[in-house]
């Protein structure tokens, strides 16, 4: 690579070209992750992270809060990611009927869109869910499938877009990152 980011043998020669010496190692580091500082690319690190931690977040305290407010144990929450698998599944189906004629763009911005109302409306519920008394069972579950509806669209599809917009000789290191 260049520092400009593109490949060595695609540049031509000239005779004004300078190449970095092999012990200028800061200039080495810059053309080595030149093509990985795209807005888009960037973009993409964001929204897999931010995917990632939610579904973290929603396992990590889906046990505790339904233990505490409603005396589930493990087996009630088993239940609930059973079904959670289940919807993955469906929704992973109508992701893919869906990604034939919107753009890949749009369905992560309706992933992300899923995955803001949920926790809007979870943090309503938990808010709430004293008064709510045997409707908040069924609310948290509505919320948690809001939530689990979202999770595909982000994470499959920017990670398909980032195999897309990262070119073919760079795939090894951009998997690494």
């Amino acid at each position: 690579l260049e520092k400009s980011g593109a490949h060595a043998d695609d540049v031509q020669k000239t005779p004004g070209t300078t190449v970095s010496s092999p012990g200028d190692t800061n200039s080495r580091l810059d053309v080595r992750f030149a093509g990985f500082k795209q807005y888009s690319i960037l973009t993409l690190y964001a929204t897999t992270f931010a995917s990632y931690y939610s579904v973290m977040a929603l396992e990590s305290v889906l046990s505790p809060l339904a233990n505490s407010a409603f005396k589930w144990g493990a087996v009630e929450v088993s239940y609930i990611y059973i079904a959670a698998s289940v919807l993955i599944i469906f929704t992973s189906g109508i992701m893919h009927l869906m990604s034939r004629c919107i753009e890949d763009r749009k369905l992560i911005v309706i992933g992300l869109g899923f995955l803001v109302l949920s926790y809007a409306f979870l943090t309503t519920v938990i808010y709430t869910l004293d008064s709510l008394g045997e409707m908040g069972k069924v609310l948290v579950v509505v919320g948690v499938g809001i939530h689990v509806i979202g999770m595909p669209f982000p994470l499959a599809i920017s990670e398909s877009l980032y195999t897309k917009f990262v070119p073919a000789p760079l795939l090894d290191q951009a998997q690494t990152i």
